[in-house]
């Protein structure tokens, strides 16, 4: 089955300016590609032409999979006896090329807009994730394509516009390193602490609230963690946040009287502490529990609490993740140095969030 139909889309001239667009890019040219089909093919099944805008996939699955070549799909609906091809318009065809390259992210979202203008933009940037950590290190801040990979720095600077909302079907999006470097490149972001199992999004069910008149994103969530809740044993694994970018700055200001008297790494017993991977390597902590923690100021703790609330507008998990108690859930991880991570440390002293939240005043006391 090649699970594809080809047909090409007559643009009319000029384009329509509708309610909004949301672009999925669909850096697939991996381990993941037969789950893009898959995702792809519940786009097409939830599509509903009462919808004020336009659903923009593109996707690269790599030179084995049908087409060899990355495309740009307006997505239609499919009719309910045929849920196994896409049957979706191609509206541009793209040359061979490594979709975690800065400069084609950048000009595929260009090429959406310049295609489907609208008064609202959101983004779903789809594949591999490993929060902030650079390429390079058997790690991936967002995507892979053959081996590629793009820094969370990099990613920053190829968004070409502010976005309305920024989700990541991707693992491990969810830490406050990444909202922040982020932060003035769209309004909301929603993302994952934990890994996200391979099946993503339910799309099917989320795209009436991607598409309502104010976009909510909170019954998107829920309809997230619901898909996941229906599974068993380790598939039972979900976390997911909604992060307010206008807050992240005053909640910065709040950890900058944390951080100066706060107590050394040396005195916490990280076996104490939430951790989010499979197999903990005390690279991402719960932010909360770790900042809580390591206060030592009692007067701080309620402004802390107060700022991390109004900045994490949204969360919502399974009970478990990995077939493992989640007993500390705050939205966002936060990175904590260690002798075991201690090559980290060079690469996020580059990040924004170390620069401007007091972190080095804890690091370097």
């Amino acid at each position: 089955m090649s699970g594809w139909s080809c047909e090409r889309e007559e643009l009319s001239d000029p384009p329509v300016i509708s309610g909004r667009t949301v672009i999925v890019y669909m850096a697939a040219d991996n381990n993941l590609t037969t789950f893009a089909l898959r995702n792809i093919l519940q786009m097409q099944q939830g599509w509903d032409a009462s919808f004020d805008g336009n659903l923009i996939v593109y996707v690269d699955r790599g030179e084995n999979a049908i087409p060899a070549n990355p495309v740009l799909l307006n997505i239609k609906s499919s009719a309910l006896s045929d849920t196994t091809k896409i049957i979706s318009p191609v509206v541009k065809t793209y040359p061979k090329v490594n979709s975690c390259s800065p400069d084609h992210l950048r000009q595929v979202i260009w090429d959406a807009i310049q295609l489907y203008p609208a008064h609202s933009y959101g983004l779903v940037l789809w594949s591999h994730g490993t929060s902030w950590f650079p390429e390079g290190m058997m790690t991936r801040s967002f995507g892979r394509d053959n081996g590629a990979e793009m820094s969370i720095a990099a990613l920053r600077d190829a968004l070409p516009i502010k976005l309305d909302f920024l989700i990541f079907d991707a693992c491990f999006m969810g830490s406050i390193e990444v909202s922040y470097e982020l932060r003035n490149k769209t309004d909301y972001i929603m993302a994952s602490a934990a890994e996200i199992i391979s099946y993503g999004f339910p799309y099917k069910e989320i795209l009436p609230y991607l598409f309502s008149e104010h976009c909510d994103l909170q019954r998107v969530g829920d309809e997230f963690v619901d898909f996941y809740n229906d599974q068993s044993g380790s598939l039972a694994t979900a976390t997911i946040s909604i992060v307010d970018t206008s807050k992240l700055g005053p909640l910065c200001d709040i950890t900058r009287q944390i951080f100066p008297s706060a107590k050394p790494v040396e005195q916490l017993d990280l076996s104490e502490f939430q951790q989010f991977e499979v197999d903990p390597q005390d690279r991402m902590f719960d932010m909360s529990q770790v900042l809580l923690s390591i206060n030592t100021n009692a007067n701080i703790e309620a402004q802390y609490l107060g700022g991390m609330k109004e900045a994490v507008i949204y969360k919502n998990s399974t009970a478990n993740i990995w077939e493992q108690p989640l007993n500390n859930f705050s939205g966002l991880t936060m990175f904590m140095p260690t002798v075991s991570n201690a090559d980290l440390m060079n690469y996020y002293e580059t990040l924004s969030w170390y620069k401007d939240s007091g972190y080095n005043t804890w690091i370097y006391n």
